[in-house]
């Protein structure tokens, strides 16, 4: 969409303000919408939670409540807020989805909906499809499409999609011949399809994850139950589930203690000869009990009785009720927080008793938490997540430009220049909050994951930049810092899109370390930071002279230069250090300095590069020119070692391979060239011509 033109020469400073506010409040408008924005599908029992009336909106308390909620998933306890955050956003790139009527739902909506309001779930668009193809290859014919109004490009809800059980089992079954090829040979419309059963699988597993609720057995036969329930009745899932030891044990005695398959039907519900007609009963109702959990979402949700240091996994639905039937164990605070959990599926149509059963339920796996303290940052987190500091980051970036580019226009505003250098002060402040917030809710250095690379490197840039105008007073890094701040937190929060899954994960055992974390990542990544920060500014000199722009400013173009060579100084420098310290984990983590593995290639390729522009210019072969474009190629290679060799999926660094990455990698790289080309040409016909000699 094209903006029109809102600035003219006879344009007042009142106009001028108003105006720019009105695209501050369009822009922080459009942050909110894009950044602030683990189940099979197997066989079992039918289970279907409680059928309720009730179509209206999650109150404020509800869903403050939900958001505080611990638990575990990738093996770090986090907050349900972020959980159902990244949950989503992996399905529909946003943060939200639309319900059936168009009305937006944060992630928190979504989840409680998902879980507690299975079938009105399923009209939720949170299933995003950026190709047609993927629906030919699901079998949704052109007329289907036609008749529910489906788009090329759209998000889709899971009614949308299935009509019926065979459109289901056609993904079910293309994802599972998917899965096989490896992700980095995988076609688009492969990834598509694996993705789409990921997501839904994952929704099916939140519709299921209270379902237990409405579970009712038969259990007149049933040794020590048929008591309490007369004859013709069905006993509830809980009642069931707090005898599963008592029959476990039952089932035991009966099949014999050496039995290997001691515990339930191996063969789901299959006859065993060793079993009385009471024992098989009993041994039916285990079999069942599992079947009506085993298609529930696979999510840590009960921290475990003992310490941390004897016991890190957290349990899941299917944990707790598999022990009890399998093992016969049953921890008591985990058979009441199942009970809670039950008696709010119950009492979905009831608000009041729901927020209260909601309650009890945070209070006792808080409690849980706490003990093993694991709950300390959970409220920190899901502030930190509330605030968005990188999504206000980015829109106040822009808004600092912006008002850069009408002190252009009007130089006499001197004062709007001092509001817009102070601008974007207060941003990378805002910045640097994040950062350390993270850091805090990790006990971590501010680097441990790509994505921090970025927004770490983006920080460090902003900063660098700022320093630079500083010394130098000549306003061209005042303009290049607000541009590097916007494009390096897109960056990140494209990423993070592309990424689908929580920036904060368990780190990889070679990471695992505070201190290799912050020497040898943040010296390598400051030097990084350096050689992009070159070439950036290197840009502003070679598009000069293509475009001709200050041609009969030689001074102008002197201080560019300046700033380039500096900054190559200070790359050398980092990324020098940098490399050094790598050697030294890598001896430290695998047993030698070097070994020739791509990241570390790349590292080095970084340094002789930056060499060789140096050393070229000491020795005459390059002058300004030259330099600034070697500082571009550089940049490349920098971008190539930064991103480029976790595309190669092989060597003791592949821990960072990034499906999706390589697109954008080679638009950067098609851009650069197109620079460096336009620049060749520039000194080709700017170069000094050779005076004839007369005869």
């Amino acid at each position: 969409m094209k903006l029109p033109r809102l600035l003219h020469r006879s344009t007042s400073p009142k106009t001028a303000l108003l105006t720019f506010c009105a695209i501050a409040l369009l822009a922080a408008g459009w942050a909110g919408h894009a950044s602030a924005g683990d189940a099979g599908a197997g066989s079992g029992a039918p289970a279907t939670a409680p059928a309720t009336t009730w179509n209206g909106r999650w109150s404020e308390e509800v869903l403050e409540l939900v958001a505080t909620i611990p638990v575990q998933s990738q093996g770090r306890v986090k907050p349900l807020h972020t959980w159902a955050g990244f949950a989503l956003l992996g399905s529909n790139h946003r943060r939200s989805c639309k319900d059936a009527d168009g009305n937006k739902l944060k992630p928190l909506e979504w989840f409680m909906d998902a879980v507690f309001r299975p079938e009105h779930s399923k009209n939720h668009r949170c299933f995003l499809i950026a190709t047609t193809e993927v629906l030919d290859a699901i079998g949704l014919t052109e007329d289907v499409r036609e008749r529910r109004k489906i788009k090329k490009r759209d998000r889709y809800s899971y009614n949308d999609l299935f009509a019926d059980e065979k459109d289901r089992r056609k993904l079910q079954s293309l994802a599972a011949d998917f899965h096989k090829v490896d992700a980095k040979k995988r076609t688009r419309v492969e990834m598509g399809i694996v993705m789409l059963e990921t997501s839904v699988r994952m929704l099916e597993g939140l519709n299921h994850l209270v379902a237990f609720a409405g579970v009712q057995m038969p259990v007149s036969e049933v040794p020590g139950m048929g008591e309490r329930f007369p004859a013709g009745t069905k006993a509830g899932f809980m009642e069931i589930l707090e005898a599963t030891p008592r029959l476990h044990a039952l089932v035991k005695s009966e099949r014999g203690a050496m039995d290997p398959h001691a515990g339930h039907g191996h063969d789901h519900g299959a006859k065993d000869p060793k079993l009385s007609k009471q024992g098989q009963a009993a041994d039916d109702v285990l079999t069942g009990a599992f079947a009506a959990v085993r298609r529930s979402l696979s999510i840590g949700m009960f921290p475990p009785s003992g310490p941390i240091s004897q016991e890190k996994q957290w349990f899941a639905v299917t944990d707790v009720v598999g022990l009890s039937t399998l093992r016969g164990m049953l921890d008591p605070g985990h058979l009441e927080a199942m009970r809670v959990l039950g008696d709010m599926a119950a009492s979905v149509g009831d608000q009041r008793q729901f927020t209260a059963h909601l309650k009890d339920y945070h209070e006792r796996v808080r409690k849980m938490a706490e003990a093993r303290g694991e709950y300390e940052k959970i409220e920190q987190e899901v502030a930190f997540y509330q605030l968005d500091p990188f999504g206000k980051s980015l829109v106040l970036y822009l808004i600092a430009f912006a008002l850069l580019g009408v002190t252009w226009l009007r130089p006499q505003w001197r004062w709007l220049e001092i509001a817009a250098w102070g601008l974007v002060w207060g941003t990378l402040a805002l910045h640097t909050y994040g950062i350390v917030q993270r850091c805090l809710i990790r006990d971590r250095p501010p680097i441990s994951t790509l994505y921090e690379t970025v927004i770490f490197i983006t920080g460090t840039g902003v900063l660098t930049m700022l320093l630079i105008e500083h010394m130098g007073r000549h306003k061209v890094a005042l303009a290049l810092a607000p541009i590097v701040g916007a494009l390096g937190l897109f960056i990140g929060a494209r990423y993070e899109v592309l990424k689908g899954t929580d920036t904060m994960p368990q780190l990889v055992a070679v990471l695992d370390t505070n201190f290799w974390l912050a020497t040898h990542v943040t010296a390598i990544s400051i030097g990084y930071c350096a050689g992009l920060i070159a070439g950036l500014i290197a840009h502003v000199y070679v598009l000069g002279k293509v475009f001709r722009i200050k041609q009969d400013d030689p001074g102008f173009y002197r201080v560019v230069g300046k700033m380039v060579y500096g900054t190559l100084c200070f790359a050398l420098l980092f990324s020098l250090v940098g490399t050094i310290l790598g050697g030294i984990w890598a001896n430290d983590s695998w047993g030698r300095f070097w070994g020739w593995d791509p990241k570390e290639n790349g590292a080095l390729l970084i340094c002789i590069a930056q060499l060789a522009i140096l050393h070229g210019r000491m020795g005459g072969l390059f002058k300004t020119f030259g330099v600034c474009q070697g500082a571009i190629f550089g940049g490349m290679i920098v971008a190539f070692s930064w991103w480029g060799v976790n595309l190669l999926g092989i060597g003791l660094h592949s821990y960072g391979f990034t499906s999706g990455v390589m697109r954008g990698l080679m638009i950067f790289y098609g851009i650069e060239a197109a620079v460096m080309l336009a620049g060749t040409y520039a000194w080709w016909r700017d170069r000094p011509k050779k005076k004839a000699v007369a005869a």
